[in-house]
């Protein structure tokens, strides 16, 4: 049923439940018309009438975090929720979707988790729980709970986004560019589908659609992370490095955890010939995992090209101990040992740079054969 069709549903049966307001079913039927409506102050409104007199009302209770949800007042509907029972399946999701759409993800994953187990296969619910396991760095987990659901996937537009997004992380790109096209066939607009299609463009090398993917999504969402993320990338490619540095920053306002995202930030301050800045970028990140190798490695780099070889020689040392394959620590071994010669190493660094493939080495390919090193 339509938006158009629900809503003249609602406004029916309000009619009949204003004639006769103490009809417990006509009541049920009502709300529940008026959330497919989408007409949450009603609903709201509805509950805080029958809380007023029974203030311990589950379903009442029920009703008003759902309203909230419908208004996104997350906080408010985790507030209604908690005297509820949490075994209830449909408390026990609206829980987890507060938690989620308030970036606790780490406490909305138990909720998600039993509904999965407890075998509730909804796209909404299993979409959120694999979204979840994917903010939490859990892909592996969440790429077979989406390879193990694929019918579901692909019946809703959102989850197919969600999975081609994935796909892609688990570099496995046939898949991400199935997923993505199942959700742009059903919702031109759906933006995971997008950025999985702008990073899919980028390893084809076509940046123009690369962008359009990207700014549509911005355009939509401007909130949207990866899509500023992707933006930032471009323009490194297309050697703009004042733009990607304000298109990153963009995307980390929202994705301030990401290390990735911080790295590509550091490495466009650097290829700009911000040696300060690309430091501190590098140093934040050490800061946010000391024992990831490239933080090391990075700072190993920044070292390197301002000629403080016993700095960068302790940092390579680090960084080797920590992955003895990061390519940023060999990266500054090369500029240590030939500073002319470093156009290889530059492409294999940049081939490791998370979710950002050819394109990215091809920009640092052509960057290293203009700029002497150190520059």
């Amino acid at each position: 049923m339509n938006l158009s069709a629900s809503t003249s549903k609602f406004e029916s049966l309000r009619r009949f439940f204003e004639a006769d307001p103490d009809n417990a079913r006509l009541r049920r039927d009502c709300v529940n018309a008026a959330v497919a409506a989408k007409e949450f102050g009603f609903v709201r409104e509805l509950a805080d009438k029958r809380l007023a007199s029974v203030p311990a009302d589950p379903e009442a209770q029920f009703d008003r975090a759902t309203a909230l949800i419908g208004l996104k007042d997350f906080a408010g509907a985790l507030e209604t929720l908690r005297p509820l029972d949490a075994t209830i399946p449909g408390v026990r999701f609206n829980t987890g979707l507060c938690l989620y759409m308030l970036g606790q993800y780490a406490e909305a994953r138990p909720y998600f988790q039993a509904g999965y187990d407890a075998g509730e296969r909804s796209a909404g619910g299993t979409c959120c729980y694999a979204r979840t396991l994917h903010y939490l760095g859990e892909v592996e987990t969440a790429y077979a709970i989406v390879k193990a659901n694929q019918p579901l996937v692909l019946s809703d537009p959102a989850f197919s986004g969600a999975a081609a997004l994935l796909a892609v992380d688990s570099g496995d790109v046939p898949e991400a560019a199935r997923f993505a096209q199942a959700s742009l066939a059903a919702n031109p607009d759906q933006p995971d589908a997008l950025v999985t299609a702008g990073m899919l463009h980028s390893l084809e090398l076509d940046t123009a659609q690369a962008r359009s993917a990207y700014q549509r999504v911005v355009d939509l969402n401007p909130m949207n992370g990866r899509a500023w993320v992707g933006l930032g990338t471009l323009s490194m490619a297309a050697r703009n490095f004042p733009a990607a540095v304000r298109e990153l920053e963009r995307g980390l306002e929202t994705m301030s955890t990401h290390i990735g995202s911080w790295h590509v930030l550091g490495w466009a301050h650097l290829f700009g010939g911000d040696l300060d800045r690309a430091e501190a970028v590098f140093a934040h990140s050490l800061e946010m995992n000391r024992n990831f190798a490239e933080s090391h490695g990075s700072l190993a780099v920044v070292a390197a090209m301002r000629g403080d070889r016993e700095r960068a020689q302790r940092l390579i040392e680090i960084a080797e101990r920590l992955d003895r394959n990061g390519m940023a620590s060999k990266y500054a071994e090369t500029l240590l040992a030939a500073p002319a010669d470093q156009r290889e190493m530059l492409i294999q660094l940049a081939e490791k740079v998370p979710l950002h493939g050819p394109r990215f080495a091809d920009f640092m390919r052509r960057a290293n054969a203009k700029k002497p090193a150190g520059s």
